[in-house]
């Protein structure tokens, strides 16, 4: 049997999870995994049939939903946020009302020190809200040590 090799966008050293992997590390069964994949909420498996896998992207998009579910967001609200990271036209934010359930990101930079992102609304990725932490941090650590 020959694998194919892992498209472009998949960085070859990452992780290939199965399905059932996949399920065990973020306590959702198949069927709701290939559920979402159906729906549009998650990126279908990289190859195909048997030799089908899921990358570390897959993992992270369905830990996102699974924090944005425990924080009451609908399947509905859940599928407009992951298209709108996917579309590249500016969307229009959504006016908040109150009652409202809205997912930040709270980053522990230093000691004493914070950054707290609505990635939804910021138009961050998990990638780019992962470089902006590294960043940060960098920037932090340099004037505190008076390197700048």
């Amino acid at each position: 049997m020959t694998i194919a090799p892992p498209p472009e966008h998949c960085e070859p050293t990452g992780r290939r999870f199965s399905l059932e992997d996949l399920s065990g590390l973020t306590g959702l069964s198949a069927r709701t995994i290939r559920f979402y994949i159906q729906e549009g909420v998650v990126d279908r498996p990289e190859g195909i049939r048997r030799g089908a896998w899921y990358t570390e992207r897959h993992l992270e998009q369905l830990l996102m939903i699974r924090r944005w579910q425990a924080a009451g967001l609908s399947l509905d609200r859940i599928r407009e946020l992951v298209h709108r990271h996917a579309d590249d036209v500016d969307v229009p934010p959504v006016r908040r009302r109150p009652g409202d359930i809205e997912v930040w990101s709270h980053i522990a930079l230093a000691e004493g020190l914070e950054l707290l992102i609505e990635p939804g609304r910021a138009g961050l990725s998990p990638e780019q809200l992962r470089r902006l932490a590294v960043e940060c941090v960098q920037v932090a650590d340099r004037i505190r040590s008076g390197k700048e």
